[in-house]
């Protein structure tokens, strides 16, 4: 995914309109995500803090416990046979956006080309890091382990004026990103196993301001897991049979959903946000909102309060 969302627009049309949970996240982790200044003399345009974000371990052990760098997603899954088990790790990096000044060789900012004004401050790009685990046997007890490195990057865009002259340049750059996945799947009982994914940040971490350390942030990060032949339980509204097992799982940082239209259970979305199961995005209001997000925040209190052991700071590391 190489497309940019620039600072506090939201991304009006999922890239995949089939994607139920991406439509979900971009609609409501991505929309007003303000990921920096649009310029650097412009204070009326500072950001207002992300919800959500995995920061270098570094950053988070030199005193900011409030800045997680890692984030655990577990929840349960049932087959009848083998399954295939998608897990996908989304976020937003972000790309620092420069403008060159042709005539002075100046970086400034603002500059305006045949008519269109654009101006210096921080975009981001939409990653996307994907495991793909076919032929999975939930009686067997399995670890996966995917090392995540983004390299450091720029972009040179020209400016060009109505007479063909490059007027000047947009340069957009990015620090790079050092994480790792870690996928299990233990099993329970017959047919049944939990499944946890541990994303965590091990990105070098040199100092500085909490906007700069997000150069090197998985903003919004967030996890869907994908199954076609398996059934994932609602940690909501789980059977009583496993109601136990449901309240076992520990989230930490993210709570997973149940995603598509009911009573499919072949997706999760784990996001820093919690929902009640199958949120959905209306077509009027794709671009800003999401079906039931003015009740989120009580739908969180009342998710905390029935199961108030399931959504906090945990060692992420865990026994079978």
């Amino acid at each position: 995914m190489d497309e940019y969302v620039r600072a506090g627009e939201p991304i009006v049309q999922p890239e995949r309109p089939s994607d139920a949970a991406g439509a979900i996240a971009r609609c409501l982790l991505y929309a007003g995500c303000n990921v920096g200044p649009y310029g650097r003399t412009a204070p009326k345009h500072q950001p207002r803090r992300t919800t959500s974000g995995v920061y270098p371990v570094g950053y988070t052990s030199a005193g900011h416990p409030e800045n997680p760098c890692a984030m655990r997603t577990e929840c349960l899954i049932e087959a009848d046979g083998t399954l295939d088990l998608t897990i996908a790790v989304r976020f937003l990096h972000v790309v620092d956006r420069r403008l060159l000044k042709r005539d002075n060789g100046y970086v400034v900012d603002a500059l305006t080309v045949r008519g269109v004004g654009y101006v210096a401050g921080q975009d981001a790009r939409e990653r996307e890091i994907t495991m793909r685990l076919p032929g999975i046997d939930l009686h067997d007890d399995m670890r996966y382990e995917l090392p995540v490195v983004i390299e450091p990057g720029a972009t040179h865009d020209p400016l060009v004026d109505d007479t063909g002259f490059v007027a000047g340049w947009m340069i957009r750059s990015w620090e790079s990103i050092e994480a790792s996945i870690d996928a299990r799947v233990v099993p329970l009982t017959s047919g049944v196993a939990r499944i946890s994914v541990a994303v965590r940040n091990q990105s070098i971490w040199g100092g500085g301001s909490h906007d700069v350390t997000q150069r090197r942030t998985l903003v919004a990060a967030h996890t869907i897991l994908h199954a076609p032949t398996g059934r994932f339980v609602s940690l909501n509204d789980p059977p009583e049979s496993l109601a136990e097992d449901v309240a076992a799982c520990r989230n930490v940082g993210t709570w997973p959903v149940l995603v598509g239209t009911p009573p499919a259970r072949d997706t999760m979305l784990s996001s820093p946000i919690i929902f009640y199961d199958y949120p959905q995005v209306p077509t009027e209001r794709r671009g800003d909102s999401i079906d039931s997000a003015d009740r989120s925040s009580e739908s969180s209190d009342a998710l905390r309060r029935a199961a108030p052991s399931t959504h906090e700071d945990l060692p992420l590391d865990r026994a079978s």
